[in-house]
């Protein structure tokens, strides 16, 4: 016999503290962090500037970033997309 599953009925019912990928030890917003976020100095590191440049452009609103509660972090795939849309003369 098949065991029943609950259906979700309304928005809700759909825990958003919810594991994802198996991971059984920290809990997370599903379908939010897929990558670890970066520190400062691993985003200069990754892009090949100073980390205090890191800052400035991230306070200047050019390079997108994430605030958890005075750390600045930054996700990978972000900064990735802000160098692409940044390109010039191809």
């Amino acid at each position: 016999m098949a065991a029943s599953v609950p259906r979700i009925r309304r928005a809700t019912d759909i825990d958003p503290l919810a594991l994802v990928d198996g991971d059984t030890m920290s809990p997370r917003p599903a379908g939010i962090l897929r990558e670890p976020l970066l520190d400062a100095q691993q985003a200069a590191t990754l892009l090949g500037i100073p980390r205090s440049s890191v800052y400035d452009y991230a306070k200047r609103g050019e390079l997108p970033h994430v605030r958890v509660g005075r750390h600045v972090k930054f996700i990978r795939s972000d900064l990735e997309v802000a160098i692409a849309e940044r390109r010039m003369g191809i």
